[in-house]
């Protein structure tokens, strides 16, 4: 078991600041209401364009909304009710033209957005009745121009905004795109703000701040994994610019391997998502890369005490062409090395590492085609002896990303054509010390571990780039091949089967797929779409698959409140059934056996259906309920039966999985702080060879709070609260027996583990408070920026990692990390991370 310091030194914080790119259009909430018995005495209109400012062309599909800011300042609703309301919301048509009517004299903000542009932020003033002329030009260069002109911040993740307008403006338009896109209340487009308010582990990081949602929990302080609604991490699928990522996480699940610096947009599904995605049973982070930003060169460079960060971007060809690249490397190796030379002790050294690189580039190819290749590759090394951990350790994982995509307007049609490949590879030879500190010396010789995504497809819409089209369609060729030859998998901590697992897989499919958007009515929206899928023949589905999705959103009082339903199929080819090879601690490894769907290995076949309010209270406030119920066939779960544990049971055993919960949830969007609080009760329940049983990924209930707010100039305070209860576990002892019971054994005795009933026990409930204070002065060339984060501030012992049950524990003095089970028997748990100060820095220009 790893405690205290060592645990601390390969499972330091994270650091990387998040900012979503532009592809959104703006919303503000219609708070209607009257402002007096007489309305204002003058109303006059507000119109205009919206051009492209580098050719003068004009852009249909902007999304305009007017913003009163003065006291004064009203729009008419609607005409024959005479209400009246604070903002407005309209969309250009063709000629790139918009016009409010029925506008009182005041000042306003118009905001305009367009996906694959930068937002612009106007402030004006109607003085007298009649009209204001106002056209908008957007750029793909988003450079500070003066105040109350367009006031928004350098378009990197890595950078904050420099204004609360700009935030604001983001998390408004963040909004409008899902309802636009999504239909559904339980769909999020996570915004840069949103990441900083989530107080995550050593800066910021994207998975960690997805635990903030309702519906998503971990296992505890050591991992990113998301357990979305009671669903083991391997039913989330991870997308980056549409191609899927393996188990993405550095230092053994610690730390997104997603940089941050070069993300765009990321949106989180937990319900129903749209035809075009494959897999995903139980959730999808789709994550979009992000555009280069201005025809001069725009930069940033990090330190914290995760990794040192560097990020570069540019545009070419008049802003049609863009190049972006971003690179990260943790450096504790560098850290030890040095100390050691300068008299440390001689274990003090560790030979690890994690880097990730980061890449997109455009090219325009005349008239309106487009070129489009990005490109992720992260890895994690390890080279030597790792003190109390691992002995001559020579390794690395990591995924490797590549795609292109060709856009080409055909007549009135968009058409794009899409080739990737995706990669994840694990390669380990080890002689690991014991998990619990006394030296095994068990030999696992080597592991090998390779799973492969190729696609290509092709899909159709009507009209332009950056439009929620009526319709689109689409053909996919997906081949998935994996590789694995390595020590049975392990899925008990310090499980140790000598025997070796070689497998070889699998499969090929075609799909055909499409989907039409529906708005009968002002207040009604409708989405539905088809995946079928021909390919390799399945153990529980055939060769043929068909997946169909349905949501749809119902608008009342006024645009304040909606009403959302969702249905969805979807099949998920690979799935992760148990972690292989040497681990740096009971529960963190580096790699996972992944199986793949074919004649002898079932697909995961699920099934979501979910309900959903959300409602504008004012003032910025958001409230949202939202209900699901998900029932998922075809799993790989360990064999849940008890005894005990040796490498003859089965790999796998076919399990389904239910789950069924509630979310409740209020946002504080605007304002001078900002902040949200979740509350999520779930059930998850896992049937297989006859038994049920609660999902090892199940936490009842979980209840999550954050607050930001500035403090002068230049600081920001923010906190954030987790609280949360156990997670089941399945208990186990571990004995030593002679070779003679348990078959295939070496010449001497070895240590087995006795299984109790699965996932009968529940670990101690979960409570952390975190703290940030950040420094920031932005320029409009350059922001400097400086954080401290205080991890669990009361320094609470947080005992949730199970690791195995003790014999003959103490009667009186337990430690915190050995909780009594039964007389002559203690639960043992690692403990959380205690209190950490962290602090990092970043200059972006």
């Amino acid at each position: 078991m790893i405690h205290g310091a060592r645990m601390i030194r390969i499972r330091y914080a994270v650091g990387v600041v998040l900012l979503l790119a532009t592809q959104g259009a703006a919303a503000v909430p219609a708070d209607a209401q009257q402002p007096g018995a007489d309305g204002p005495a003058s109303l006059g209109t507000v119109s205009g364009a919206v051009v492209d400012a580098a050719t003068g062309d004009p852009l249909p599909g902007a999304v305009v909304v007017l913003d009163a800011v003065g006291e004064s300042a009203w729009i008419v609703a609607a005409p024959s009710s005479g209400q009246w309301s604070r903002g407005a919301r309209t969309a250009t048509g063709a000629s790139g033209r918009y016009r409010f009517t029925g506008v009182s004299l005041g000042r306003y903000r118009l905001l305009v957005r367009r996906l694959g542009y930068r937002p612009a932020a106007v402030e004006i003033e109607l003085h007298r009745a009649g009209g204001l002329q106002l056209s908008v030009g957007l750029d793909v260069v988003p450079i500070r121009l003066e105040p109350l002109e367009v006031d928004a911040s350098l378009d990197s993740f890595g950078r904050t905004s420099g204004a609360p307008e700009a935030e604001a403006a983001d998390r408004l338009g963040a909004e409008a795109l899902r309802q636009e896109r999504y239909l559904t209340s339980d769909a999020r487009i996570i915004t840069h703000h949103e990441v900083v308010e989530a107080v995550t582990l050593g800066e910021t990081d994207l998975f960690r701040a997805l635990l903030r949602l309702p519906g998503v929990a971990t296992r505890d302080d050591f991992t990113a994994e998301l357990w979305t609604r009671g669903a083991p991490w391997g039913l989330t699928r991870v997308y980056f610019d549409g191609l899927p990522l393996f188990n993405p996480l550095h230092t053994a699940g610690a730390f997104s391997a997603v940089n941050p610096d070069a993300v765009g947009g990321v949106a989180f599904l937990p319900g129903a998502h749209p035809a075009d995605v494959q897999e995903g049973a139980a959730a999808i982070v789709d994550i979009t890369s992000r555009r280069a930003a201005s025809e001069e060169w725009h930069g940033l460079v990090g330190l914290s005490v995760v990794s040192a960060r560097a990020a570069a971007d540019r545009r070419f060809a008049a802003g049609r062409g863009g190049l972006m690249l971003a690179a990260r490397r943790s450096y504790y190796d560098l850290v030890t090395r040095v100390a050691e030379a300068f008299g440390a002790d001689s274990g003090t050294y560790v030979p690890y590492a994690f880097h990730d690189l980061t890449g997109r580039l455009e090219v325009p190819l005349g008239g309106a085609a487009l070129l489009e290749v990005s490109g992720l590759w992260e890895e994690d090394r390890v080279w030597g002896t790792v003190r109390d951990l691992l002995r001559d350790s020579k390794g690395h994982w990591g995924n490797r990303l590549v795609g292109a995509s060709l856009s080409v307007p055909v007549g009135g049609l968009a058409t794009r054509h899409r080739l990737g490949v995706s990669r994840f590879l694990g390669k380990v030879e080890t002689v690991p010390t014991g998990v619990y500190g006394a030296d095994s010396g068990v030999v696992h010789g080597g592991l090998h571990n390779g799973l492969t995504y190729w696609t290509l497809g092709s899909e159709i819409a009507p009209g332009y780039a950056g439009q929620e089209a009526a319709w689109r369609a689409g053909v996919q060729l997906v081949a998935q091949h994996s590789t694995y030859d390595g020590p049975y998998p392990r899925p008990y901590p310090s499980a140790q089967a000598l025997d070796s697992l070689h497998m070889h897989e699998s499969n090929v499919r075609v799909a055909l797929w499409g989907d039409v958007r529906w708005k009968p009515t002002a207040f009604l929206a409708l989405y539905g779409g088809l995946r079928s899928e021909l390919g390799t023949p399945l153990a529980n589905a055939g060769a043929l698959t068909l997946s169909p999705r349905i949501t749809a959103r119902y608008t009342l009082a006024g645009g304040r409140m909606a009403l959302s339903a969702g249905y969805a199929r979807s099949h998920q080819y690979a799935q992760p059934v148990a972690p292989a090879g040497a681990g740096i601690g009971p529960n963190l490894h580096a790699t996972e056996v992944w199986l793949l769907a074919g004649d002898s290995v079932p697909a995961i076949e699920a099934d979501v259906l979910t309900g959903g309010a959300e409602l504008w209270l004012g003032r910025g406030w958001m409230a949202a309920v939202n209900l699901y119920d998900r029932r998922a066939t075809g799993l790989a779960v360990p064999d849940p039966a008890p005894g005990i544990y040796t490498s003859t049971r089965p790999v796998f055993v076919p399990g389904t999985n239910r789950g069924r919960g509630v979310e409740v949830s209020a946002r504080k969007l605007l304002g001078w702080w900002t902040g949200s609080v979740a509350y999520s009760y779930g059930h998850s329940e896992l049937m297989a060879k006859g038994m049920r049983y609660p999902s090892a990924a199940e936490r009842r209930h979980v209840l999550s709070a954050t607050a930001l707010a500035p403090v002068g100039r230049h600081f920001r305070l923010g906190a954030a609260l987790a609280l949360g209860s156990g997670a089941p576990y399945t208990r186990f002892t571990q004995s030593i027996v002679a070779c003679d019971s348990v078959s295939p054994c070496p010449p001497t005795s070895q240590d087995t583990l006795q299984i109790e009933a699965p996932n009968a026990a529940r670990a101690p409930p979960y409570a952390k408070l975190d703290l940030l204070v950040e420094w920031r002065r932005v320029t409009p060339s350059w922001e400097l920026g400086v954080y401290l984060q205080l991890r669990n501030v009361f320094n609470r012992t947080n005992a949730v990692t199970y690791t195995g049950s003790v014999r003959d524990c103490p009667a009186g003095g337990v430690p915190p990390t050995l909780v009594p089970a039964r007389p002559g028997l203690c639960d043992r748990f690692d403990r959380g991370l205690p209190f950490l100060p962290l602090l990092g820095a970043y200059v972006a220009f």
